[in-house]
């Protein structure tokens, strides 16, 4: 009880909306996870709807995946009931979640949170195994596979490199980073560039995958939500860092859970082009490769070839860099090994834009 009660102090929004009273919140939550279950979530509101669309059909369709697919949001007003009937009626296995009939949104404030929302639902998830990803994100593998990387099944979190950008000016990260560790010794070696300030991000959640079923992730998920409730995301997190992508590797951290990170950083896959007599690898996306045969494993930025400025323009990248440095933050990779994709790459890739156009229409 005791344990309760200090979880409720710390953790204030595990509290149900409906039950505010319950004396055992933390365990009512995980009452509701489903044993031995693994899944797909999809954070997904009316504006990147369309998104989590082509998702669904590239994973059910192209990569044949049948994991249970969750989309979550934060209230009808993020994602109207239509909205949310279109998805479900899109392909079998489909289900909603919203977040704040899980979990208490006073702390949260998740209605206008936007990166907000994608720690809390992999905390609401039912699914014990939860492969957390924008919308989005492309696959070129299934993302089951990511169940089975040896770092992930050892400690029960994977998390992605960003690409090597440049530090941003003056040292706030570095300063806060060091503060904030500067009693404990790290679990992973992994974040040393950025605790010496040499880049500005450590971390792309565009896909994290955790394990809820080991008591100790789920502490450190917990700490991640905290990192991204309203008043510590306002005052601090969102401050400091670019929205939730370093509070899930910095959870478990300060928590002093062990994880892993791919070892690759991240790249582009895109076109190939040069520039001051040196190639590059040039597209919107932030692309990640296997640490075992530098296959292509997932992108995030989706299969538009710039969906900030054109949502029927589509793009097949034809080649990918492997980590590289992007000094000029155009999305432009160079310094580092650049591969043709492989005609099963592309042909996955073909595949998941064609079942997107017929869905468009």
């Amino acid at each position: 009880m005791q344990a309760e009660k200090l979880a409720t102090r710390l953790f204030p929004f595990i509290r149900h909306p409906t039950h505010p009273q319950d004396p055992t919140p933390l365990r009512s939550l995980r009452s509701t996870f489903t044993a031995q279950s693994q899944g797909i979530v999809i954070p997904a509101g009316k504006k990147n709807i369309i998104f989590a669309r082509h998702a669904i059909l590239a994973l059910r369709d192209v990569l044949n995946v049948t994991l249970p697919i969750a989309i979550a949001f934060a209230g009808n007003e993020d994602l109207p009931s239509d909205e949310q009937q279109s998805l479900l009626d899109l392909r079998p296995a489909i289900e909603m979640l919203d977040v704040i009939a899980a979990l208490s949104d006073e702390f949260m404030n998740l209605r206008d949170g936007g990166w907000a929302v994608k720690p809390f639902a992999a905390l609401a998830s039912r699914f014990e195994q939860v492969i957390l990803i924008d919308a989005d994100v492309v696959f070129v593998q299934p993302p089951e596979t990511l169940l089975d990387h040896p770092g992930y099944r050892e400690t029960g979190s994977l998390f992605f490199h960003e690409r090597q950008l440049e530090k941003v000016p003056g040292n706030e990260r570095q300063e806060f980073l060091k503060a904030e560790t500067k009693d404990m010794e790290l679990l992973d070696t992994c974040c040393e560039k950025i605790l010496r300030g040499d880049y500005r991000d450590e971390q792309d959640s565009g896909v994290v995958v955790i394990d809820k079923r080991k008591l100790h992730v789920l502490i450190g998920l917990l700490h991640t939500c905290w990192q991204n409730s309203s008043p510590v995301r306002n005052d601090i997190t969102y401050k400091v860092f670019y929205g939730d992508k370093e509070s899930y590797w910095i959870g478990m951290a300060l928590t002093k859970i062990p994880y892993i990170f791919e070892k690759n950083w991240a790249g582009i896959a895109g076109e190939l082009r040069e520039r001051d007599g040196k190639k590059q690898v040039c597209g919107n996306t932030i692309s990640h490769s296997s640490d075992r045969d530098r296959s292509l494993m997932w992108y995030n930025g989706s299969l538009l070839r710039d969906k900030s400025r054109n949502r029927k323009i589509y793009m097949v990248p034809q080649y990918q860099i492997i980590g590289g440095h992007d000094p000029d933050l155009h999305f432009c990779c160079r310094d580092a090994d650049i591969l043709e994709l492989t005609s099963s790459e592309r042909d996955i890739l073909e595949r998941s834009v064609e079942v997107a156009k017929m869905l468009d229409g």
